[in-house]
C-alpha cells in the first residue's frame, strides 16, 4: 500500500525476515506435534504457513521449509485419520437414538446396508465438492491449481501401475493443455474422484500431493546433456549473434525449463488441493454399528420406526412389506411417499413425481435428485432400502447472503459522515495495492451519500461489501486487520469504526425457528447480528423488535413486500434477496433464498 502525500510504503521481506518466519514456523509445528497448542493458536500457524508458501525463498530456505512442512502435513494426515475415527461412532446417530446395536440376524444385513447408503452419500458429496473445486480453478490466472491436479492424478495413477517416476507439473504455456475448457476440467475432477473412492487410490493420491509439493518440476533426464552442449557452444569461435542463435536452437530440442517464479504458485496450489482432500476425507462415514430407531418400517424391533421423524434431514426406509401389507407409504416434511415393487426394481413416488430405483446399477449410479417445489430431495438406494436427504434449511446460501447483508448494513451507517463506508472504500483500494489518495476518502467526499437515493446507496454499499469479502478471502486475516488499523489512523477516524467492520467479517450465526404455533406467524429479532430464519408460507410474517412490528407479505405477483412501521398504506419495500431498512437508530437486515427468509437488526453507531 502506498499512501500519496504521506510517504508510507510496504517493502519486500528480506532474507533475514524469511529465516525468522521459518524458525517461528518450526517452533509452532514442534509444539503441535508434541500435543501442545501452538502460540497464537492454529489460525496463526495457518496464516504463517500461507505467507511462507507464497514467498520466494532461496534454495537453502526452501529446503528447510520443505522439511518442516512435510512434518506438518504428516501430522495433519494422521490427525484427520484420528478425527474421522473418533467421529464415526456418533456421526449418524440421532440424538434420541439408543446406542449402536450388536448386529445379529436381520440387523446384520441392515447394518451393512446402512453403511453402504452413507458411503453413497459420501461419494456424491466428494463428486460435488471436487467438481466445484475444479470449475472455480478454471478462472485462475495461469491455471496453477488445475496443473497441479493434472500432475498429481498422473503421478498417482503411475504409482498404481508400478511406475515410480513422478509426473512434472505442466508449464503454464503448455500448448498441449486446454485447462480453461470446462469439459477438460470436469474430466480432471472425475479422475481425482475415482482415486479418492478406493483405499489404494487415496493413499497414492496423498503421497502424490506430497511429492509434487516437494519437487513440482523434477529434473529432466537430458538436463546435464543440454548444459554440456550449451557450454560447448559458448566456446565456439563464432559471432555473438550466431552463438545466441545456436544456443536457442539447442534449447528448442529439449523441454522448456520452468520459470523460478512458478514454484511458489504451484506450492500454494498443492496446499489448496491438500485442504480439499482433507475436508472430503474427514466427511467419510465410518464402520459404526446400526443406530437404534433409525430405519422406517424395519422388522427389527430396536432399529425400526413406525413414524417418519419430521425434525431430521435424513430418513432411511425399508421398502419391503410385511404379511399385512403395511409399509407402502409415508409422510415426511409434507411429502407423500409411496412405493411398489416392479420385478427386481422399485417404483418410488414423491408426491406426483415417479422415480425408478434399480438396485442392479453400480454404486456410483444409485443416487438421483428430485425437484420438490424450489428444493431438492436426494435419493440413495441399496437393495430394498432407500435413504432420503431433504435440506431443511439452505444454510450455506442464507449465511453467504447474511454475511454480505450485515457488512452492507455496517457500511450504510451514517455516523461520522459515513465513516464506515469511507473506511471500507479505502480498505478495498489498499487490498488492490493501488495508490491511496487520502483526500478521496475525507469527510467531504461523503456529503453526496446523505442526499442519495436509498435504493442507489444500498446497491453501492452492497457492491462494496461483495468486493471487500472477495478481496479479504484472498489474503490473511491479520493483513486485513493491519490495514484496517492503519487506515483508521490515517483517516483520523475513531477506533470503533475499525472494530465494527472487523466484527462484520466474522461468520454470522443463523438460528432456525418454527412459526406454526402463531397465527399470523411471529419472529422475534435480536439486535446482536444473530439472524433468525423461517420458511415463509402463505400467511404474512410479523417481525418484532424494540416494540416495533414489520410485516412480510407476498403480494399478488409473488414478491415479498416489506410493510414498514408507521408508513402509509402504500409504503413498502420489496425483498428480492437482500435488503437493509433503516428504522430509527437500528438497521433491519433481511435476506431471502427460495422460500426462506432470515432477519436481524443491528444498532447504528451514535451520531456525533
Amino acid at each position: 500500500m502506498t499512501v500519496k502525500g504521506v510517504g508510507v510504503c510496504q517493502t519486500e521481506r528480506n532474507v533475514d525476515q524469511h529465516l525468522a518466519f521459518i524458525e517461528l514456523y518450526e517452533y509452532k509445528v514442534a509444539d503441535l506435534v508434541r500435543g501442545h497448542e501452538p502460540a497464537g493458536g492454529r489460525r496463526a500457524l495457518l496464516e504463517l504457513r500461507a505467507v511462507l508458501l507464497q514467498a520466494s525463498l532461496d534454495g537453502a530456505l526452501s529446503r528447510r521449509l520443505s522439511k518442516v512442512d512435510r512434518l506438518y502435513r504428516e501430522f495433519r494426515r494422521q490427525a484427520n485419520a484420528g478425527e474421522v475415527g473418533r467421529s464415526r461412532s456418533v456421526q449418524f446417530r440421532p440424538e434420541s437414538s439408543a446406542p449402536p446395536l450388536a448386529p445379529s440376524g436381520s440387523a446384520l444385513e441392515e447394518a451393512r446396508v446402512w453403511r453402504e447408503l452413507h458411503q453413497l452419500v459420501w461419494c456424491s458429496q466428494v463428486q460435488e465438492r471436487v467438481q466445484q473445486f475444479v470449475l472455480q480453478a478454471r478462472s485462475e490466472a495461469g491455471h496453477a491449481t488445475l496443473r497441479v491436479v493434472y500432475a498429481v492424478t498422473e503421478t498417482a495413477e503411475r504409482s498404481l501401475r508400478g511406475v515410480p517416476e513422478a509426473f512434472p507439473v505442466p508449464l503454464s504455456d503448455d500448448p498441449l493443455l486446454s485447462l480453461g475448457d470446462r469439459e477438460i476440467a470436469l474430466q480432471l475432477g472425475e479422475s481425482l474422484c475415482q482415486l479418492l473412492l478406493t483405499p489404494e487410490g487415496e493413499q497414492v493420491l496423498l503421497e502424490a500431493v506430497s511429492r509434487t509439493w516437494a519437487q513440482p518440476f523434477p529434473p529432466h533426464v537430458d538436463e546435464a546433456v543440454l548444459a554440456a552442449r550449451i557450454e560447448s557452444a559458448e566456446r565456439e569461435p563464432i559471432s555473438q549473434v550466431a552463438r545466441e542463435e545456436l544456443i536457442q536452437a539447442l534449447r528448442a530440442q529439449y523441454p522448456q525449463a520452468p520459470d523460478p517464479r512458478e514454484r511458489p504458485a504451484v506450492r500454494l496450489a498443492c496446499a489448496r488441493l491438500e485442504e480439499l482432500l482433507g475436508s472430503v476425507l474427514a466427511l467419510r462415514p465410518g464402520m459404526a454399528g446400526l443406530p437404534g430407531r433409525s430405519i422406517l418400517y424395519s422388522s427389527d424391533p430396536v432399529a425400526g420406526m413406525i413414524d417418519a421423524p419430521e425434525d431430521q434431514e435424513e430418513l432411511v426406509i425399508y421398502l419391503g412389506t410385511d404379511s399385512m401389507g403395511a409399509g407402502q407409504e409415508a409422510y415426511w416434511h409434507g411429502l407423500h411417499l409411496r412405493w411398489q415393487r416392479g420385478g427386481q426394481d422399485w417404483q418410488f413416488m414423491v408426491d406426483k413425481q415417479l422415480a425408478l430405483l434399480r438396485p442392479s446399477l453400480p454404486k456410483a449410479s444409485r443416487h438421483l435428485k428430485l425437484r420438490v417445489g424450489e428444493e431438492t430431495l436426494r435419493v440413495y438406494h441399496s437393495g430394498d432400502y432407500v435413504l432420503l436427504r431433504h435440506t431443511l434449511v439452505p444454510r450455506d446460501a442464507l449465511q453467504t447472503l447474511a454475511r454480505q447483508a450485515l457488512l452492507t448494513a455496517r457500511l450504510l451507517d451514517p455516523a461520522h459522515t459515513f465513516a464506515n463506508l469511507r473506511l471500507g472504500r479505502a480498505l478495498a483500494r489498499a487490498l488492490r495495492d493501488n495508490e491511496l489518495d487520502l483526500e478521496e476518502f475525507a469527510a467531504a467526499s461523503a456529503e453526496k451519500y446523505g442526499g442519495a437515493d436509498a435504493g442507489h446507496l444500498l446497491a453501492f454499499a452492497r457492491q462494496g461489501a461483495g468486493t471487500l469479502l472477495s478481496q479479504a478471502g484472498e489474503v490473511t486475516e491479520s493483513k486485513v486487520e493491519e490495514l484496517l488499523d492503519s487506515l483508521t489512523g490515517l483517516l483520523n477516524l475513531p477506533a470503533v469504526h475499525a472494530r465494527t467492520l472487523r466484527q462484520a467479517w466474522q461468520e454470522v450465526q443463523l438460528v432456525t425457528h418454527t412459526t406454526a404455533e402463531a397465527s399470523p406467524p411471529i419472529l422475534h429479532l435480536r439486535s446482536d447480528g444473530q439472524f433468525g430464519a423461517v420458511k415463509l408460507g402463505d400467511q404474512p410474517l410479523n417481525l418484532h423488535f424494540r416494540g416495533r412490528v414489520v410485516t412480510l407479505n407476498r403480494d399478488y405477483k409473488g414478491d415479498v413486500a416489506v410493510l414498514l412501521p408507521g408508513g402509509s398504506a402504500g409504503e413498502k419495500a420489496v425483498l428480492h434477496d437482500l435488503l437493509v431498512v433503516p428504522v430509527a437508530d437500528l438497521s433491519l437486515v433481511l435476506v431471502k433464498w427460495q422460500q426462506w427468509v432470515a432477519a436481524t437488526t443491528v444498532r447504528n453507531l451514535a451520531l456525533p
